[in-house]
């Protein structure tokens, strides 16, 4: 019984998949490969394939069917798994709003703060590499993290 419906071609491709792949297990005495599936139903390899994933849907599960919970001993059900927060997603307005503020920076500013926050260099490495001491880098990074969160604050009114 099929638990979702697909294209009558890819029905009947899936039941020669089936049948074949059971011949050909016991004819070479081991599962087939891809190809070797592809060759004796004359299909492309992609076909084969696609009739392996449409074989999934016979196999579907119940959101009340019960699971483990990796790497615990408690037990819940598939749809108690389904739909967790996403712990990234508050960062996606964050970025947003310092990706809007990014233009407002001298070159120097954005410079210094993809020295610090994305390649992790200390205030040294950054005075070093751009030719100043490392408190006026400490005076850059603060002056530019001002400018963002103005930037924020002005966005949010």
């Amino acid at each position: 019984m099929w638990n979702l419906r697909l294209p009558r071609g890819l029905q009947e491709r899936i039941l020669k998949l089936e049948g074949t792949a059971t011949e050909l297990t016991g004819e070479l005495e081991r599962p087939p490969t891809v190809r070797e599936l592809a060759e004796a139903l004359e299909v492309d390899e992609t076909e084969v394939l696609e009739a392996y994933e449409g074989l999934q849907t016979r196999r579907t599960l119940s959101f009340d069917q019960p699971v483990t919970v990796a790497g615990t001993a408690d037990e819940a059900t598939v749809g108690e798994q389904v739909g967790k927060e996403d712990p990234h997603f508050e960062g996606v307005e964050d970025r947003a709003a310092v990706e809007a503020g990014l233009p407002g920076l001298t070159e120097r500013e954005a410079l210094a703060l993809r020295l610090r926050f994305v390649e992790d260099l200390t205030q040294s490495q950054i005075a070093e590499q751009i030719g100043c001491s490392q408190v006026h880098v400490s005076r850059i990074l603060r002056t530019a993290l001002q400018r963002l969160r103005d930037s924020a604050a002005a966005d949010a009114d």
